[in-house]
């Protein structure tokens, strides 16, 4: 533990940036990436999304990857939320929902959200203090590239810059 560090800056080797979509007013949260490889000429590429005090929470992250591209391995872990208990402040006490986030590709990009919050209120969605992780593989190599991240609740998504296979 460092004081006054988030957790995911022990993340050896990766890059992190912060997300502050309007500084000083509405929290943070920070994005870490490293890409391995290759190893038998595939690079596996890793994200961590870590909502510090963000209020708006996130609910989805997505990458610009050309449809000729080949991606496998594609992948998303979140922490399972606890059970619905009597005045939790979720929508009917019923606890957030712990339903992964779906991975989709189109147009260009691939992407993993939760469902939005007209949907559910009470969607798996990164929330204060908690790190979510994406990841897949690529024969391609990286280069810098911006990622976006979209909000839960009120917000314009916001762009980081990442790197992806090219």
């Amino acid at each position: 533990t460092v004081r006054t560090a988030p957790a995911i800056t022990a993340w050896t080797g990766a890059t992190i940036n912060a997300i502050e979509p309007e500084p000083g007013v509405d929290g943070r949260a920070f994005i870490a990436y490293k890409v391995t490889g290759p190893v038998a000429g595939v690079w596996h590429y890793e994200y961590a999304i870590n909502n510090q005090n963000l209020d708006r929470a996130i609910q989805s992250f997505s990458l610009p990857v050309a449809s000729e591209v080949t991606v496998s391995n594609i992948g998303f872990h979140a922490p399972v939320n606890h059970p619905g208990i009597a005045n939790d402040g979720t929508q009917g006490d019923s606890g957030y929902s712990n339903l992964p986030w779906t991975s989709s590709r189109s147009g260009g990009t691939l992407r993993w959200n939760s469902e939005t919050f007209a949907q559910n209120q009470n969607a798996n969605v990164l929330r204060w203090g908690t790190l979510y992780n994406f990841r897949f593989d690529s024969p391609r190599p990286p280069v810098n590239t911006s990622a976006t991240i979209g909000f839960f609740k009120t917000g314009n998504p916001i762009t980081v810059t990442v790197q992806a296979p090219a």
